[in-house]
């Protein structure tokens, strides 16, 4: 950062864009920037982690098939740990808890202390504490949500919901130096910029294409969509209730759980490869018979039947129901880079610019199971 870099427009109010933002802030205020920056985020949804980042399972972990992933992951995950240092109210607004994730396979039972009180035991299932690897964690992504946004907007972040941008102006050097939004009431405005950064989620290849028409990089993607369920958790909630277990031995195919600090239980299954992604900014609709497979497994896992009648139950009260879209690339790594000036467009006029670029990528993550 310098003096001459002062508005950062960050288009995505995701998890990755406002943990953009975040730390930005943090550094302008260590370098005492801070009082002639300007830090805002461009968000299409109605509110900030409204998508992808507010519909996930919130797994914390650094385990990967990649060398490079595990050590980008090993650095993310330390990351956390100095924010629990630093701040008690991730414990209570985000639902943060450590050596919270087990998986189940079948076999002798081993482990059954572990698991929280909401998931009903069995003698076949053993607990292994290293499914998601041995160092893991949980967050409940809706608290966590809330959190990230107070904690950029008491730093002065600027967060502009329901509002898309349109346009980024490109001087002679393929710099940005503007972008043009349209707001939820169709006004639009114009935004002078130093830095632009686009972390729009599973829509960022879209944007991409859409704001740069003649750059020469094509972002390809994949699709990764995933129906989930959430449920009241039947049980008093305790510390060990937010956890993560994943049954996928047990069942054949992904089936995850997730208890939450606010008295909730998130199911999610097999992901569909062939979803369509949603227009930007608004949700995909869930698939009615993968909710009513999750919702049989629910009733099936959690702790809903009285004791020796499996046909007598509580009726689980659902809270919430979706359909969410993760940011695929194809090759499995995230893509978090300065996109080189030249190759933003093919404007004849160009003219290499000793200062670099001042456009970012920041998105994506790899396929999974």
């Amino acid at each position: 950062m310098s003096a001459d870099n002062k508005t950062t427009v960050i288009v995505g109010a995701g998890s990755i864009g406002l943990w953009t933002a975040y730390h930005l802030a943090h550094a302008n205020r260590r370098t005492g920037l801070s009082s002639s920056s300007t830090i805002i985020v461009i968000e299409a949804s109605a509110s900030a982690f409204g998508e992808t980042s507010g519909t996930c399972t919130g797994c914390i972990h650094y385990k990967f098939n990649d060398e490079i992933m595990d050590e980008f992951g090993k650095y993310s995950f330390a990351a956390w740990r100095d924010l629990a240092a630093e701040s008690n109210k991730l414990y209570d607004a985000a639902g943060l808890r450590f050596d919270s994730i087990f998986g189940l396979t079948k076999n002798d039972g081993d482990g059954q202390e572990l698991l929280p009180d909401w998931l009903r035991k069995s003698d076949a299932w053993r607990v292994d504490t290293e499914f998601l690897g041995a160092e893991n964690a949980m967050v409940n992504p809706v608290g966590l949500g809330k959190w990230l946004e107070r904690a950029c907007i008491d730093m002065d972040v600027r967060i502009q919901t329901s509002t898309k941008v349109t346009a980024v102006e490109l001087d002679q050097g393929n710099r940005a130096t503007a972008v043009t939004v349209i707001r939820e009431d169709s006004s639009s405005v114009r935004i002078p910029c130093d830095n632009f950064v686009l972390a729009g989620g599973p829509w960022t290849p879209m944007v991409y294409k859409t704001l740069f028409p003649s750059s020469s990089i094509q972002i390809d993607s994949a699709t990764e969509a995933g129906d989930w369920i959430i449920f009241r958790n039947p049980n008093p909630v305790a510390k060990n209730s937010v956890a993560f277990v994943g049954l996928n031995d047990i069942v054949g195919e992904k089936l995850e759980f997730a208890g939450r600090n606010d008295g909730t239980i998130w199911v999610c299954g097999a992901k569909d490869h062939k979803g369509t992604l949603p227009p930007l900014g608004s949700r995909g609709l869930p698939d009615a018979a993968r909710i009513a497979e999750l919702t049989g497994r629910a009733y099936h896992f959690l702790c809903v039947h009285n004791a020796g009648d499996l046909d007598a139950f509580e009726e689980l009260e659902v809270v919430a129901l979706g359909r969410a879209f993760r940011p695929v690339t194809l090759s499995g790594r995230p893509m978090m880079a300065l996109v080189e000036p030249d190759k933003l467009s093919t404007y004849n006029g160009f003219r290499a610019d000793e200062r670099g670029g001042n456009v970012f990528l920041c998105w994506g993550m790899g396929l999974g199971d």
